[in-house]
């Protein structure tokens, strides 16, 4: 009978998930003059948003109901890092077909962005005022290249010297510990570009 650490090999890969966005939000240094306050700026944490665009409220839409879909069909894992999912092989075939026609369906609303990304820019200049800078805002060819779908497969695999270790334990009739696994193995390339968690 398979081992409960065999089966996990077996049967599981591991989806690194990335979604990639432009900056949204600016942080203002705590002794802004552009803000007038009887707070003590030590305690004094500020922000702005650098875009008021329903374009812009699309991209990270979709995105985050992508996000959704995609762990409905993944298997919850507190030891994996941000982006990174166990996956049943089971489900492989059907998350290669959600990611594949998101991206499809996501480079239109990208585009939209880009097309009013510098009327946005000039719109946000008179709101934002003195907390306007320019050099915040992307162009329309860095919205594109920044907004990005991108995934790759992992496997798991058990580390030679703890497959030797636990021969040898049961060899000596010892316990035989089931260590969880910390290895992978990459087994396939990244699709698109590399972005950003």
């Amino acid at each position: 009978m398979p081992s409960e650490q065999q089966s996990l090999t077996d049967t599981t890969v591991v989806l690194n998930f990335q979604l990639g966005r432009v900056s949204t939000r600016k942080k203002l240094k705590s002794d802004t003059t552009t803000v007038t306050t009887d707070i003590d700026r030590s305690m004094l944490h500020l922000a702005v948003e650098l875009f008021d665009a329903v374009e812009l409220d699309a991209c990270c839409t979709f995105q985050g109901k992508l996000r959704q879909r995609l762990r409905a069909l993944t298997t919850p894992s507190t030891v994996l890092r941000n982006g990174m999912y166990l996956v049943s092989v089971h489900a492989v075939e059907a998350i290669e077909t959600l990611l594949n026609d998101a991206k499809i369906e996501f480079a239109p609303l990208v585009e939209a962005f880009a097309d009013v990304v510098d009327k946005r820019r000039d719109e946000s200049k008179l709101r934002l005022k003195d907390a306007y800078k320019e050099a915040d805002y992307p162009t329309k060819a860095q919205v594109i290249d920044a907004f990005s779908i991108d995934w790759a497969w992992l496997t798991l695999s058990t580390p030679s010297s703890l497959k030797k270790g636990r021969s040898e334990s049961q060899e000596c009739g010892g316990r035989d510990h089931h260590l969880a696994h910390a290895g992978s193995q990459e087994a396939g390339r990244p699709h698109g570009r590399p972005a950003e968690p």
